[in-house]
């Protein structure tokens, strides 16, 4: 019997807000690294 495995990555769309990913934008700024930037929180899956 074949075995198959999957990833899945659930991530919130690019124009929604991100609560998460702001928070840890902003504590990497606060922690002295500004040019971490972008940060979006989300769900990786392997089935």
């Amino acid at each position: 019997m074949k075995t198959f495995r999957a990833s899945i990555d659930v991530m919130p769309h690019d124009n929604l807000l991100d609560p998460q990913g702001k928070a840890v934008t902003s504590a990497m700024d606060n922690l002295g690294l500004p040019e971490i930037s972008g940060v979006r929180i989300g769900k990786h899956i392997t089935l």
